[in-house]
């Protein structure tokens, strides 16, 4: 209840646009997407993260989300974010996390009333391997195609054993 999905941006003109739309996803919504959207003659952005999030009395040029809200607004480009339901959905974003380390198998930590089979918030599973926090570093690296990872701690800290 206090996440903000679905349709955030309703454009009147979305149902005459011209089939198929022109999609942009993205993870974060900022000034800079918003751009690209237009640039691109983009129907709807999916964005992973809301903007906006929270409801809003006024729309004044002064907040960035207003400035948002409002370009998108006046160019008829929609604006959907699955943020939650996409990360209690099987097969959803917390799934595709644990398949770094050869995970195949999760279930959520909390499951609620209008949870369907499998879905619910957060994910538990069991690793495959006892493994260290540097292999578990390299292989959240590889998984997401980065460079360095940020630990709590160096590395050199961490125990070599598990």
């Amino acid at each position: 209840s206090w996440d903000n999905v679905g349709l955030l941006v309703d454009p009147p003109m979305l149902g005459d646009a011209p089939a198929p739309y022109n999609i942009l996803l993205t993870n974060d919504l900022t000034e800079k997407v918003a751009m690209e959207a237009l640039r691109k003659k983009a129907n709807v952005i999916v964005s992973y993260h809301p903007t906006p999030f929270r409801k809003s009395n006024r729309f004044d040029r002064s907040d960035v989300t207003a400035r948002i809200v409002l370009a998108l607004a006046k160019h008829d480009i929609a604006v959907y974010s699955p943020h939650v339901c996409l990360d209690c959905a099987v097969g959803g974003i917390n799934d595709w996390i644990l398949q770094a380390f050869g995970v195949t198998s999760s279930q959520p930590v909390t499951v609620r009333p209008v949870d369907a089979d499998g879905t619910g918030i957060g994910r538990k599973a069991a690793l495959p391997a006892e493994m260290t926090v540097k292999e578990a570093v390299e292989k959240v690296k590889a998984h997401f195609k980065l460079s360095h990872v940020r630990v709590g701690a160096p590395i050199s800290a961490m125990p070599e054993e598990p």
